[in-house]
């Protein structure tokens, strides 16, 4: 189990994608489409894998979890 956890401030005018659930596909997560909130626990099943671009903003509500079962990269 992998657990992340961040506070950020964006500036007024920033769009959010909110992200939670479960990831049954590949998927990537693009810096258009950055910062990424998640809304809910999110599971990455087997097989799968989620891929985050570098220089993403991933905002993590209080408490919840990513559970990778498949691959983060």
């Amino acid at each position: 189990m992998v657990v992340f956890g961040m506070v950020a401030v964006m500036p007024c005018g920033w769009t959010v994608t909110n992200v939670g659930g479960r990831i049954t596909e590949d998927t990537t997560w693009t810096f258009s489409g950055s910062p990424y909130e998640v809304t809910s626990d999110i599971t990455i099943d087997p097989g799968v894998t989620l891929s985050i671009e570098s220089g993403e903003v991933v905002q993590f509500r209080q408490y919840l979890v990513l559970y990778v079962d498949g691959t983060l990269q």
